[in-house]
């Protein structure tokens, strides 16, 4: 995850609203909703491949 798409997340979270969270940003909606997506992508990748060491870590135990 970047920061820029962390400093989305957030101020989505703050705000509540998408719109509010990009004109506080000066960024569109669409690009505001497109880092929120690459964030929530990121975050899943990131938690598979946790998941993935720690199943090769049970099975060597």
């Amino acid at each position: 995850m970047e920061l820029f798409q962390l400093r989305a997340f957030v101020a989505v979270a703050q705000l509540g609203h998408l719109t509010r969270a990009a004109r506080r940003l000066h960024l569109s909606q669409p690009a505001v909703s497109h880092q929120i997506k690459a964030s929530a992508a990121a975050s899943v990748s990131t938690f598979e491949s946790l998941e993935a060491a720690h199943a090769a870590d049970i099975a060597h135990v």
